[in-house]
C-alpha cells in the first residue's frame, strides 16, 4: 500500500514538472517551482537565486497584483481578506500611537510663520509633524518684532558634489549671495567637512554658479533661477516651498541639464489673477454678497493666500480661528 502511495506521489510530481515546462533559467531541466512574484519557473535552489539576482526579485508575492476575475480563486480571496486585515491593524496602530498620529492644527510658531509667509506672497506648505522634513524645520518669526522678520532654515544642495548643507536662522533681508558666500569659501567652518567634494565650486566662485529653486511641490524637474543679488525674501516671493527652502547650487556649465522655468510667464499669470479678482471686487462695491464671493475667488486664485498641509488637506486659515 505504501509503495502505491509513493508511486502516485512520484507520478504527481512528474505531471507537475511537465505542466510547468522547462526551467526558464538553465533550460536543461524540468521546472519544479514558480516564483510567487514574477512567476518565473525554476528547477532548483541555484536557479532560484540566479533569477532573484538577475531580475532583482525578492520572491515575495505581490498582494495587490491585478488578476482577472476568470482566474480568481479561493486562495486569492483569502489573500485579499488577510490584506484588508493587515490594513486595519496598521490603521489602529497609528491611531493608538501618539508619535504617528497626524494633527491638522499648526503649532503657534508655525502658524505665525505661515501668516508671515502669506503676507509676503510665499506659498508655504506644511507636512505632518512626524515627517523628517517637518522636524528639521527651524524657520521662525521672532516674537515681539513689529516687522515680523522671518529667519529661515535653508537647505543647500550641491548636486555636482553630492553635498547637502543646512543653514539655520538666515534672516530674510540677507542677500542670497551673502548667505551663500561662506559655503563657497574653503576657509569657512561650514564647509570644513566637504573640502574635497566642493573643490570645483570653490574654483568657480560666486560668478560660476546658479541658484535654483524647484517649481511648486509636485513638479520635481523644473526650476526657477534665483537672483543672487536679491534678498531671500525677494527670491521667495510668489514661489512655493515645503516647510523650508531647498536651493540647488549648480555650476554654470551644468545649467542646461535642468529644465528652467520661465519666471516671467509665471509673474504675468500671477498678476493676471490678481487683476481679475480686483476687477470683480471693484465692479460691485456695494453688494456684500458679491464682495464676499470675489474675496473667496481671490483666495482661490492667488496661491500665496493659503498655507496647507501636504497630505493633510488643512490650511493655515483654519488654525487662525483657534
Amino acid at each position: 500500500m505504501d509503495n502505491m502511495v509513493d508511486i502516485e506521489e512520484v507520478e504527481n510530481s512528474s505531471d507537475s514538472a511537465k505542466r510547468l515546462g522547462p526551467c526558464e533559467v538553465c533550460a536543461s531541466s524540468e521546472a519544479k517551482y514558480t516564483c510567487p512574484r514574477c512567476e518565473v519557473k525554476t528547477c532548483c535552489l541555484a536557479c532560484v537565486n540566479i533569477h532573484k539576482k538577475e531580475l532583482e526579485c525578492d520572491g515575495s508575492r505581490n498582494k495587490i497584483f491585478y488578476k482577472r476575475k476568470s482566474k480568481f480563486n479561493n486562495l486569492d480571496l483569502l489573500s485579499d481578506y488577510r490584506l484588508l486585515e493587515d490594513f486595519t491593524r496598521s490603521v489602529q496602530e497609528i491611531q493608538n500611537n501618539p508619535l504617528k498620529r497626524v494633527s491638522r492644527f499648526l503649532p503657534g510658531h508655525l502658524h505665525s510663520l505661515g501668516k508671515a509667509s502669506r503676507d509676503r506672497g510665499i506659498r508655504l506648505h506644511f507636512l505632518p509633524r512626524n515627517f523628517k522634513r517637518a522636524k528639521e524645520n527651524t524657520s521662525r518669526v521672532i516674537p515681539g518684532n513689529p516687522t515680523r522678520t522671518v529667519f529661515w532654515c535653508i537647505e543647500w544642495l550641491f548636486p555636482q558634489a553630492g553635498v547637502r548643507i543646512v543653514s539655520e536662522k538666515v534672516i530674510e533681508t540677507c542677500r542670497l549671495a551673502e548667505a551663500l558666500s561662506p559655503l563657497l569659501n574653503p576657509e569657512s567652518e561650514k564647509v570644513k567637512d566637504h573640502q574635497e567634494q566642493l573643490q570645483y565650486y570653490f574654483a568657480a566662485g560666486m560668478s560660476g554658479v546658479h541658484a535654483l529653486l524647484r517649481v511648486g511641490e509636485m513638479e520635481r524637474n523644473r526650476y526657477h533661477i534665483l537672483d543672487l543679488d536679491m534678498t531671500i525674501r525677494g527670491n521667495l516671493m510668489k514661489k512655493s516651498i515645503v516647510e523650508f527652502p531647498t536651493i540647488l547650487i549648480v555650476l554654470k556649465d551644468h545649467k542646461y541639464s535642468y529644465d528652467i522655468y520661465d519666471s516671467d510667464g509665471e509673474t504675468e499669470q500671477w498678476k493676471g489673477n490678481w487683476e481679475a479678482s480686483n476687477a470683480n471686487t471693484n465692479a460691485h462695491p456695494g453688494n456684500p454678497s458679491t464682495s464676499g464671493s470675489s474675496s473667496l475667488a481671490r483666495k482661490q486664485k492667488n496661491p500665496a493666500n493659503r498655507n496647507n498641509f501636504l497630505f493633510g488637506g488643512s490650511d493655515g486659515s483654519s488654525d487662525e480661528e483657534h
